[in-house]
């Protein structure tokens, strides 16, 4: 029990940073904690304050622990978070996969893709949000790409789905992560994706 009340505060703390990044993570913001470090940056400013008011006779073996119970437990809170967020993702891309075949039984009959989704009825198809954009030349717009489970660019000769799992951020550039696959693969890709703002938005 003595040793157990040691490792206690630490524990609790932990605990709530893994619930933290847990959270962060299925809510599409767990990119931004760049490989842990506002864990990282919390556990060593806990410790700093536990180190001004602790007695001088306990172990610097026992700070030592106590940093790495706490920092494990918040990076594996962010982790499962992350992890959990793409199998739920994963899920929409299968529903994505039925509208897909519907875009390439379009073509194999007309010798080119729909020029809006409307046309394969995608509420007849699936119940996810799909939304479709426009490519352009030298890259796609992103800036919507938040408002429903996945995005179809579309255009005579080729498509692009995205089915986006980490958020994009309100920023001048920013980047985020996304499942991707196109007409030229049968595979989703997990991909990394950079915006930044342009003057035609």
């Amino acid at each position: 029990k003595h040793k157990m009340k040691k490792y206690l505060p630490s524990i609790l703390f932990g605990l709530a940073l893994f619930i933290l990044g847990m959270m962060i993570s299925l809510a599409g913001y767990g990119h931004v904690l760049v490989y842990g470090q506002l864990f990282i940056i919390l556990g060593i400013l806990f410790f700093v304050v536990i180190l001004t008011f602790r007695k001088k006779q306990s172990s610097f073996a026992l700070y030592i622990s106590n940093c790495v119970i706490v920092l494990l437990l918040g990076i594996t809170g962010l982790a499962v978070g992350s992890w959990t967020l793409v199998y739920r993702k994963k899920a929409v891309c299968a529903e994505c996969d039925k509208v897909l075949a519907v875009l390439e039984k379009h073509k194999a009959q007309n010798g080119r893709y729909p020029e809006t989704l409307s046309v394969v009825n995608v509420q007849e198809i699936t119940d996810i949000a799909i939304q479709q954009e426009q490519m352009y030349e030298g890259g796609i717009d992103v800036v919507n790409i938040n408002k429903a489970d996945a995005t179809i660019y579309l255009s005579p000769s080729e498509y692009l789905c995205l089915v986006p799992v980490t958020k994009r951020l309100p920023m001048s550039i920013t980047r985020f992560y996304a499942l991707e696959r196109n007409n030229t693969v049968t595979k989703w890709k997990y991909q990394k994706f950079i915006w930044f703002l342009s003057a035609s938005d």
